[in-house]
């Protein structure tokens, strides 16, 4: 038997062979550039070795860790910018070869029924481009009507309203906004009155399109608080 301090320095330099080991396998593999970490450590466990040939006799270490060769790992082949090279992959075509099997193992499914139609409309009786808005435009509450019932003829079950209010009647307190004979709720009404459930109806809730300060939400005329004059009140 040996004895106890022997072993223990045996014991602790098994692992250190086993890395040596390895790292001079890597570092020799044809077409395999190692990382710098690789890199230093094969240049660690060499200086290991040359200090150790005393301790463990036995293994036989040598200063300079000898070339192994091997053949080329695939997959481990330096790239353009020295880093480790992984080929892709082809992606499986299997599943797209067609529209029988794509319908089958799809994961989403995009619908007319999934889709919310926007529709812009004002209270006058003609429709109107928006220039800030390339193929939109401004409709009037008969227009509104035709294109919820082409939606819905599609599949399109929602609607979202975005309404042009004019002038004279916007207020600081955005007052239109909740008035119901105002051109949403009057617009709602007529929707729900002919289509019923088939559509449901969003509308928007910002108060920018009744106010006549521009902000969605009330203006303060005090001079309290942080700001004094030109508060949003709703961001308090």
């Amino acid at each position: 038997h040996r004895p106890p301090r022997v072993r223990s320095s045996c014991s602790m330099m098994l692992p250190r062979v086993a890395a040596l080991a390895f790292i001079a396998a890597a570092g020799s593999v044809e077409g395999f550039a190692p990382s710098p970490l690789a890199t230093s450590r094969l240049a660690r466990a060499n200086a290991i070795s040359r200090g150790s040939s005393s301790v463990v006799s036995g293994l036989k270490m040598t200063g300079v860790v000898p070339k192994i060769e091997r053949a080329p790992v695939y997959g481990l082949r330096p790239n353009e910018n020295g880093g480790i090279w992984v080929p892709q992959r082809a992606r499986p075509r299997r599943n797209r070869k067609n529209e029988p099997i794509r319908s089958m193992t799809r994961e989403n499914r995009v619908l007319p029924e999934n889709f919310i139609y926007p529709l812009f409309l004002h209270t006058k009786d003609f429709n109107e481009k928006i220039d800030s808005m390339p193929g939109c435009e401004r409709h009037s509450v008969e227009s509104v009507m035709k294109e919820v019932g082409e939606a819905v003829a599609e599949g399109v079950g929602s609607i979202i309203l975005f309404p042009k209010i004019p002038e004279d009647l916007k207020t600081n307190a955005a007052d239109a906004c909740y008035d119901p004979n105002g051109l949403i709720p009057e617009t709602i009404k007529k929707i729900k009155a002919k289509y019923g459930q088939q559509v449901n109806v969003w509308t928007d809730v910002a108060l920018d399109p009744y106010s006549d300060q521009g902000h969605d939400g009330m203006v303060s005329s005090d001079s309290r608080g942080d700001g004094g004059r030109g508060r949003i009140m709703n961001d308090e």
